[in-house]
């Protein structure tokens, strides 16, 4: 829980919309997975969510996401 003033605290949450599923492309491990454990330790909620998914070795478009 993070504290804007002392009236007021809200949680931080990421939502990661990534074209790989975890460790599996090094220029996401580059930009954002290497930071996931300090987001764990710092309380900050996350998720990954991604739009490729890997099936019997071959990646293909799967997911469809809907807000």
């Amino acid at each position: 829980m993070i504290k804007k003033d002392n009236s007021r605290s809200y949680e931080r949450n990421i939502l990661f919309l990534t074209p790989y599923p975890f460790n599996e492309a090094p220029s996401q491990r580059f930009r954002f997975e290497q930071y996931f454990n300090y987001l764990n330790q710092k309380g900050i909620k996350y998720r990954q969510n991604t739009f490729f998914l890997k099936k019997d070795g071959k990646t293909f478009i799967l997911q469809v996401i809907f807000f």
